[in-house]
């Protein structure tokens, strides 16, 4: 998985156990944040880019986990972008795992 800048990881396992969440803990916008389902013996790994794009306009960018497991497969995580010239923002999303094959996104308030 080449986390070989990673300071330390977080990992966020639902409470049924099929899905995992992996947050590289890097400074700044640096890192990944990455996502496992488990079904039948096998582990299937997602990015949180697969799901959100990342505006092109964006210099910087960082999903992290923020603050967690909502529900059993809905977790919700913020994107932290800065663009040229301008302070960081972050936009917030739940990320559904209803269907692992098929994860459905949700923007949400930006101050929740």
């Amino acid at each position: 998985m080449n986390m070989r800048y990673a300071n330390a990881v977080a990992v966020y396992w639902n409470s049924d156990s099929t899905v995992v969440a992996l947050d590289e803990l890097n400074r700044r916008r640096a890192g990944r944040l990455y996502f496992f389902t488990l079904r039948e013996g096998k582990a299937n790994e997602y990015r949180a880019e697969q799901f959100i794009p990342i505006p092109k306009t964006t210099d910087e960018a960082r999903f992290v986990v923020d603050p967690g497991w909502i529900s059993s497969t809905k977790i919700r995580v913020r994107l932290a972008a800065k663009s040229h010239g301008s302070n960081p923002r972050s936009k917030f999303y739940f990320i559904d795992f209803s269907n692992p094959n098929a994860p459905q996104v949700q923007a949400t308030q930006e101050n929740p």
